[in-house]
C-alpha cells in the first residue's frame, strides 16, 4: 500500500510541475482530477459501514475424505454502484473440530463479482468450522484500508470411512440377558452372592458378621458380598491423551471406534459409547440400541477435539459419578497408547484395547489388539474381545 501511495505522491508532483509550465485547461482538469478522485475514495473508504457490505457463506453438510468441495461466498452490496470499483480482502479459516488442523488463506474480492468460491479438500473425517472474517475495504487506488466488522462461519462433516468388521465377544453376553455376572475380583453388596469370608476388620457393619463360623474360629469373621456385573459392553475413546498424537491417529481411532459400535448394533447388542468431551472436561456416554443412535454418536464424536491432558478419558469416566454406576463385563479401549489407569477398569471382567501404538502390553488381565494406522481395516478384521 505504501508504494502506491508513492507512486501517487509522484503522480501529483509530475502533474503539478506539467501545470506549472503548461497551465492550459487540460492540465488543471487532470490536477483536479488528479486531487478530486482519490480523495472521494478515501472519503467513501471510511464512510462505509458494516450494514453495506455483508457477507454469506454456504456449503454442502456432508463430504467424504478426500472430495473436492466448494465454500461459497456471497457478498451483498447496497452500497451505490460506484462502490463496486472498490475491493476488499479478508481470512478465511478451516478448523477440523476432531483432529485441530487448521489452514488459514486470504481472499481477494472485487466488488463487481459478488460471488467467490474456494475449493476445500480434507483427509481426514471431523466436523469442519468454516470462518470468513477480517474484511478489509480498499480504495480503487488502494491508498487507505477500512477494516469492517463482519464474520461469518459455517460447518460441514467430513463422514468417517467406516468398515465391516467381525465381532465375537468372549463368554457370549448374549445369551444371558436376565443373569447378573459377578466379580472374582472384586467385592460389593449384594447380598444374594457370597464373595469371600475374612476376618472381622473395624469398620465393618455388624451385619456382614457371620456368627456360626465366628463361635467355630473363635475369631470374629465377617461376609464379603458379590461385586455383579452387568451385561453390557463399553467402548471407550481415548479423547485425552498423555502423549502426542497425529491426525492420523485420531483420524483411524474415530473410524474403529464408530466402526465397532455400528457393528455391535447390526447384531442387536446394546452398548454403551464414552469418551471425554474436552471442551468442558466431563465423562460423555451415549447408549447405543440401534444404527440410529450411532448416527447421533458420529456428530457428537466428530466435534470433540482430542488434545493433551493430564486426565484421561478413564479417568474421566472412573471419576463421574452419575454414568460410572454399572458395570460391565466388556470394555473395550481405543486408544493410541495404553494408559496407565488401565488397570482401573478391572473388576473380573473383560478389558481389550485395540492399540495404534508400538507399545507393548505386560499388564495382567488387559488383552491389547494392535493395529496400524494404515492397514486398520484388514488389521481389525475380526475381533474377539
Amino acid at each position: 500500500m505504501w508504494l502506491n501511495k508513492l507512486v501517487w505522491f509522484l503522480w501529483l508532483i509530475g502533474i503539478a510541475l506539467l501545470h506549472l509550465f503548461g497551465n492550459n485547461l487540460g492540465t488543471r482538469v487532470i490536477l483536479i482530477s488528479s486531487l478530486v478522485i482519490p480523495i472521494a475514495g478515501i472519503v467513501i473508504t471510511l464512510a462505509s459501514k458494516k450494514k453495506n457490505i455483508s457477507a454469506e457463506i454456504s456449503i454442502k453438510p456432508e463430504c467424504k475424505k478426500h472430495e473436492d468441495i466448494e465454500v461459497i461466498i456471497k457478498i451483498n452490496n447496497s452500497t451505490p454502484k460506484f462502490l463496486h470499483l472498490f475491493s476488499a480482502v479478508c481470512d478465511i479459516t478451516c478448523v477440523n473440530l476432531l483432529t485441530n488442523e487448521k489452514s488459514a488463506d486470504k481472499l481477494a474480492i472485487e466488488f463487481s463479482n459478488q460471488t467467490i468460491n474456494y475449493p476445500l479438500n480434507s483427509c481426514h473425517c471431523g466436523k469442519l468450522r468454516i470462518t470468513v472474517d477480517n474484511f478489509i475495504l480498499r480504495d480503487p487506488l488502494k491508498l487507505i484500508k477500512r477494516r469492517l466488522n463482519l464474520s461469518e462461519e459455517t460447518e460441514t462433516t467430513v463422514i468417517p470411512d467406516t468398515f465391516n468388521t467381525q465381532i465375537e465377544l468372549i463368554d457370549d453376553i448374549t445369551n444371558v440377558v436376565d443373569n447378573d455376572i459377578y466379580s472374582t475380583a472384586k467385592a460389593g453388596n449384594d447380598t444374594s452372592e457370597m464373595f469371600a469370608i475374612r476376618e472381622y476388620i473395624p469398620g465393618d457393619s455388624i451385619k456382614s458378621i457371620h456368627w456360626k463360623l465366628s463361635q467355630k474360629s473363635d475369631k470374629l469373621m465377617v461376609r464379603e458380598f458379590g461385586f455383579p456385573i452387568v451385561n453390557q459392553v463399553l467402548i471407550l475413546l481415548e479423547t485425552a491423551v498423555l502423549t502426542e498424537i497425529t491426525p492420523e491417529q485420531i483420524d483411524a481411532m474415530a473410524e474403529i471406534f464408530i466402526s465397532v459400535s455400528l457393528k455391535l448394533a447390526e447384531q442387536d447388542i446394546t452398548h454403551t459409547a464414552g469418551w471425554k468431551q474436552n471442551n468442558t472436561d466431563s465423562y460423555i456416554n451415549f447408549e447405543i440400541n440401534s444404527k440410529e443412535d450411532v448416527s447421533l454418536l458420529i456428530n457428537e464424536i466428530l466435534s470433540n477435539t482430542v488434545v493433551s491432558s493430564d486426565i484421561t478419558t478413564i479417568t474421566s469416566y472412573k471419576d463421574d459419578t452419575v454414568n460410572h454406576k454399572n458395570n460391565y463385563s466388556h470394555i473395550i479401549v481405543i486408544s493410541s497408547y495404553i494408559e496407565p489407569d488401565i488397570e482401573s477398569l478391572y473388576n473380573g471382567n473383560r478389558i481389550t484395547v485395540l492399540n495404534c501404538g508400538d507399545e507393548e502390553n505386560n499388564i495382567n488381565n488387559i488383552h491389547t489388539i494392535p493395529f496400524s494406522i494404515t492397514d486398520y481395516q484388514t488389521d481389525l478384521s475380526v475381533l474377539e474381545i
